[in-house]
C-alpha cells in the first residue's frame, strides 16, 4: 500500500508527539527533550575547548561520527536567549541538521547581560570565528568553507559579523572568511523599548544607537544571507526580515528572505529539530543555501545533496 504525503506527515506527527509525551513524562526541560531526541553516536567531537581565557569562552565541536572526511564545512552556530540566557550544552540539537548532512558545527558560548553589555557578546562571537579559522583543520574542519548560522539573539550577531567588519577585522579574521550567514527569526532592525534592551544597547536616542543595528553597515562586501522568519512572529516585527533583504539587495549584495505563514518565533528553530524537519522545509531551505553558497564559490566539494537525509 503507497503512502500519500499527507497520510506519512500524519502518522510522523503521532509519532512525534508519543515520543515528546513520554519524554515529558520524565520532566525533561524543552532543550532535554530536543537534544533526546537525537540519534545515539550520531554526532563525535570534543568539548570545553577554549577560544579566549575567562568564563562563557569555550565552545564544542561536533562533526559526524561516521565520516571519514577530514575536510569538512563548518557551521558556527549562535545560539538566541534575548542576549541574556542560554548555553551550548542546550543546543546539541541544533548541530544535528547539520552534522547529518556532512558538516562540522561548532556551538561557542558567549558573555550575556547584565554581565556586559554591547558590543561584548559580538566580540566574543568574532573571538569565536578567529578561533575556528586557525584551529578547525585540527578537528576535521575546512577553514576555508566557514559559515555563521543562529537564531534570535544569536542571528543578530551573526548578522552584525557580516556586515560590520570592524569585529572581524580586530580579532584578526581576514575578509572573505565568511562564505554565508543564516539568520532564523533575526532582531535586524528594533529600537530598545522596555528595560532590559535599554540596559544591553542604550537607547534609541542615543549617538551610538545606530552603531547597534545591521543596517547602518550595509554593503556590497559582505557574504550572502539566508534570513528566514514566520509571519507570526511576535518578538520580531513580521516582515522584517524581507525588509532587510531588500536593503542588502539594493547595497549591491546576496540575500534570500523566507516566511513562514503559520510561524512565530520558534517556529524556524523548532522545525530544525529532529524528528521534526517534516512539518516544514527549513532545514532543507538551509542546506540548499550552504550547497549553494559552496558552488558559487567551488574550492571544494560541498557535500553532496543525497546527504541531506
Amino acid at each position: 500500500m503507497a503512502y500519500s504525503s499527507k497520510m506519512t506527515m500524519k502518522i510522523c506527527s503521532k509519532i512525534t508527539l508519543l515520543l515528546f509525551l513520554s519524554l515529558i513524562s520524565t520532566a525533561c526541560t524543552p532543550t532535554d527533550l530536543a537534544s533526546a531526541l537525537v540519534p545515539p553516536f550520531a554526532m563525535t567531537g570534543p568539548r570545553n575547548l577554549s577560544y579566549l581565557p575567562g568564563p562563557r569562552h569555550e565552545l564544542d565541536i561536533y562533526r559526524p561520527t561516521f565520516s571519514s572526511n577530514q575536510n569538512l564545512p563548518v557551521v558556527i552556530w549562535l545560539y538566541g536567549g534575548y542576549w541574556q540566557n542560554g548555553s551550548r550544552q542546550m543546543y546539541r540539537s541544533l548541530a544535528y541538521p547539520f552534522t547529518s548532512a556532512g558538516y562540522l558545527v561548532v556551538i561557542p558560548d558567549y558573555r550575556l547581560y547584565p554581565d556586559v553589555r554591547f558590543p561584548a557578546f559580538i566580540d566574543d562571537a568574532a573571538a569565536a570565528v578567529a578561533w575556528t579559522r586557525l584551529h578547525i583543520a585540527s578537528y576535521g574542519g575546512d577553514p576555508s568553507r566557514i559559515f555563521l548560522a543562529g537564531h534570535s539573539a544569536g542571528a543578530y550577531i551573526a548578522a552584525m559579523l557580516n556586515v560590520d567588519h570592524r569585529y572581524l577585522d580586530h580579532a584578526d579574521v581576514p575578509a572573505g572568511t565568511l562564505k554565508g550567514v543564516i539568520c532564523l527569526s533575526a532582531p535586524l532592525n528594533f529600537i530598545p523599548d522596555n528595560p532590559a534592551l535599554l540596559g544591553i544597547f542604550g537607547s534609541g536616542t542615543s549617538p551610538d544607537y545606530l552603531n547597534t543595528q545591521p543596517r547602518t553597515f550595509l554593503t556590497p562586501h559582505q557574504a550572502p544571507m539566508l534570513l528566514i522568519q514566520g509571519d507570526k512572529d511576535q518578538l520580531v516585527h513580521p516582515g522584517s526580515n524581507r525588509e532587510f533583504a531588500h536593503q542588502i539587495h539594493e547595497h549591491g549584495a546576496d540575500a534570500i528572505a523566507i516566511s513562514y505563514p503559520q510561524m512565530g518565533h520558534l517556529g524556524p528553530l523548532i522545525a530544525m529539530i529532529w524528528p521534526l524537519w517534516f512539518t516544514a522545509d527549513v532545514r532543507d531551505r538551509c542546506l540548499d543555501f550552504l550547497h549553494e553558497q559552496q558552488l558559487t564559490h567551488p574550492s571544494h566539494t560541498p557535500p553532496t545533496r543525497s546527504s541531506h537525509s
